[in-house]
């Protein structure tokens, strides 16, 4: 889980980072999310930036077969919640090298993939693993 101390942090050793302040401190704001399957995910992502004044597009068309979770300003966001390394990596690599997108950040609650690259997907790219409460009930 990323702090807004952990975000600052960040931007002082990699200041694109702080470009993408505008995403980030709305979803950290936003802990813990609850959900119980990813689409819930979706909708509290979505409700957090709402909230927050950020103008966004859910489920934009990248080109006729790849499709991202949201897109604002030009930053793509990819919201996982399950998926391997590879997978995920994949995924970005295929976002990224469209040429829609000048930033790319994965959003996750899943702790594996802090160790997915942030590298090697033709466009900066962060991140960003949420806290969240998944219900396994209905």
């Amino acid at each position: 889980m990323i702090t807004e101390h952990q975000w600052s942090m960040e931007t002082l050793k990699t200041p694109w980072k702080d470009a993408l302040s505008f995403l980030v401190r709305p979803l950290i704001a936003g802990q813990p999310y609850d959900y119980r399957t990813e689409h819930d995910l979706h909708r509290a992502v979505s409700g957090t930036l709402g909230n927050a004044g950020v103008r966004f597009a859910h489920e934009f068309a990248l080109t006729s077969t790849e499709r991202i979770d949201f897109i604002s300003r030009g930053v793509g966001i990819e919201v996982k919640t399950t998926g391997t390394i590879a997978e995920v990596g994949a995924q970005l690599r295929r976002y990224g090298n469209t040429g829609r997108l000048s930033a790319l950040m994965l959003v996750t609650t899943c702790a594996e993939h802090r160790r997915v690259p942030v590298h090697g997907y033709g466009v900066p790219t962060a991140i960003i693993h949420v806290y969240a409460w998944r219900r396994w009930w209905a």
